[in-house]
């Protein structure tokens, strides 16, 4: 799934933040002790962060 493209026909007012960095996803699910979710996972791939201008 393509979310930056999803979430800009929701509102032309979103702002990305860039990628996660794949140790930073590895970490987190080492602390949370499990895998993220797919589409969390994804998401964070494309954009670490979303905000409205």
């Amino acid at each position: 799934m393509v979310w930056k493209g999803r979430i800009t026909r929701w509102t032309n007012a979103a702002s990305f933040n860039p990628p996660a960095a794949t140790a930073a996803l590895r970490d987190c699910e080492r602390t949370l002790g499990q895998r993220l979710p797919r589409e969390l996972a994804e998401l964070l791939m494309e954009s670490d962060g979303v905000e409205t201008r």
